[in-house]
């Protein structure tokens, strides 16, 4: 298409977002029959991709093994605990310089700031959303959830599922465009744009009645650089469409200046913008058992209720294989009986090669590894902290991606939110023109760091001895730094260190009663001695009247 017909007004036309929507959408034809296939059997109640059912319909007719569906629960409740928790704050502000970070009204800006960002998260939908968001990430290896503003909780989180939602990213491979299509009645279309945005079709359709008719609704979220005509990299806003695609016809538009979706992948080869997750991993192994238990079912039913043989003429048909059912045979052969055509069968080898099956599904979802030692003895601390060490190893890389698509990200845009809204007080002088970034404190960014908080502590006590042999030696270690880094690594809350200011009035107050109290001890020293010279002189007095 000419491009002076794909852009007007500073957006895109309706007819190029329609391009753009069913370009994106054939490229992303090859993922949609595997998405369907992980949905079957991992995910069943969004196995909907490419295979339309109506609502109420069931969706787990080819599921005869529940095991991927567990794994991908497990998996996803592990992720959860690690990465956020509604028990406290699971990650705070930092300058990028500890020096600066520890200074004292910093430390405590930060520390309100990220308490107040915190609070907004608890008090609106982010957890429930979260979970679904893992789910789908666990699974399908893409998620999607958008953050918009709300007047009444400040932000509301809705997480999309795949098959409505396209991608796209920029040159450093961060998703940066977003376009969605979906099934809308007149009565939801009006009720969310109003009448006076509808095509004359709709606003038709409303005065008639036919508030139940459906059209496809289109949105389109892009940067503002890629309806530029001399693009130059630096405009971060993004435009926000809406159209009916039957009409043609822009519904409303607006810009956002943060990217209002977070769109986290669990891992992504080079060359691909959608992700893949232990569900693609596990998905052979799936079809395998859901097809060995089909096999072993039919088996099982033989063992229990066989095949029987019988003599061509030795019995009245039909057979009564009922529980007390009584069958005639002519009179005859008495080892002319009915007898089973199998009698050798092996069920316990097919359970054998099942729970193999299953144990190679919870391995693609890290669920034994994630697990701490069921049963047998008590695990010591040390053991546990070497568990935990295993597990960061194992899921580290995973988790610095998602750092860096979902939690970087929508701190960023939550606090752009609050800030424009007044929640934010103004930081101190010292953080002007400074850039601020994310520390993140969950569980497992804390068993991370942990380890580096136990080579201080090794250090430490390495060194311990030697200023028992020379206490000169403990000149080297800066002992007011020390519980501040420390501070840093285990975040303990603010209110139990002093600042700075505070611990300099409490040395000279110290200082100063030291001084008083050394003044005071020297002035009785000096009393008594006077009073030992006073009484020597006396002596030395009567003495000399004496002789």
């Amino acid at each position: 298409m000419n491009k002076d017909k794909m852009i007007k007004d500073g957006r895109l036309t309706p007819e190029a977002l329609i391009e753009r929507y069913d370009t994106l959408k054939g490229e992303r034809g090859a993922w949609e029959s595997h998405w369907q296939e992980i949905c079957d059997y991992i995910l069943p109640n969004r196995n909907t991709i490419t295979a339309e059912k109506t609502e109420g319909e069931k969706k787990f007719d080819k599921l005869l093994d529940n095991t991927g569906v567990q794994a991908n629960e497990l998996l996803t409740g592990a992720i959860n605990s690690m990465q956020v928790h509604t028990g406290g704050e699971f990650f705070g502000l930092t300058t990028g310089d500890e020096r600066l970070d520890n200074e004292d009204d910093v430390r405590q800006w930060m520390q309100r700031t990220v308490r107040s960002m915190h609070n907004v998260l608890t008090n609106s939908n982010f957890f429930t959303e979260n979970h679904e968001k893992d789910l789908d990430q666990c699974a399908i290896g893409t998620a999607c959830m958008s953050m918009e503003a709300d007047d009444k909780d400040v932000v509301r989180f809705s997480t999309k599922f795949i098959g409505e939602y396209l991608i796209d990213e920029d040159h450093m491979g961060r998703v940066n465009q977003i376009y969605r299509a979906f099934q809308w009645s007149v009565e939801k279309i009006i009720g969310k744009f109003g009448y006076d945005a509808m095509p004359a079709d709709l606003k038709k359709d409303w005065d008639k009645g036919e508030f139940g008719k459906k059209y496809t609704v289109m949105q389109g979220i892009y940067p503002a650089s890629l309806v530029q005509e001399k693009p130059t990299g630096t405009v971060r806003k993004f435009i926000d469409q809406y159209i009916i695609r039957e009409a043609k016809f822009e519904i409303q538009h607006g810009n956002f200046d943060t990217f209002p979706y977070l769109v986290p992948r669990w891992s992504k080869a080079a060359g691909e913008k959608y992700g893949r997750g232990p569900g693609s991993v596990a998905l052979p192994e799936c079809r395998v058992l859901n097809k060995m238990n089909e096999t072993m079912l039919i088996g099982a039913q033989k063992a229990v209720d066989p095949p029987v043989q019988v003599s061509d003429d030795g019995f009245i048909l039909p057979l009564i294989t009922t529980p007390g059912g009584v069958n005639y045979r002519r009179s005859g052969d008495p080892d002319d009986l009915i007898r089973p055509i199998f009698n050798d069968t092996r069920l316990d080898f097919g359970y054998q090669a099942l729970e193999d099956r299953r144990k190679r599904i919870r391995d693609a979802f890290y669920v034994d590894q994630l697990r701490l030692q069921q049963g047998g003895p008590m695990m010591t601390a040390t053991e546990v902290m070497q568990r935990t060490e295993e597990q960061l190893r194992l899921l580290g890389p995973i988790l610095g991606r998602q750092q860096a698509e979902f939690l970087k990200p929508m701190v960023d845009r939550l606090f752009d939110l609050m800030w424009k809204r007044g929640m934010i007080e103004q930081p101190p002088a010292i953080l002007q023109g400074r850039d601020l970034g994310v520390r993140y404190s969950s569980f497992m960014a804390k068993a991370q760091r942990a380890t580096e908080g136990q080579s201080i502590m090794r250090w430490l006590e390495a060194v311990s001895p030697f200023i028992n042999l020379n206490n000169a030696v403990s000149d080297v270690i800066d002992t007011d730094a020390a519980p501040r880094i420390l501070a840093g690594i285990f975040n303990p809350p603010q209110e139990l260190i002093r600042n700075k200011d505070a611990v300099d009035k409490m040395r000279q107050e110290r200082a100063a009663q030291a001084q008083q109290m050394q003044q005071t001890q020297q002035a009785l020293a000096d009393a008594q001695a006077g009073a030992q010279i006073t009484q020597a002189m006396g002596a030395m007095g009567g003495t000399q009247q004496t002789g």
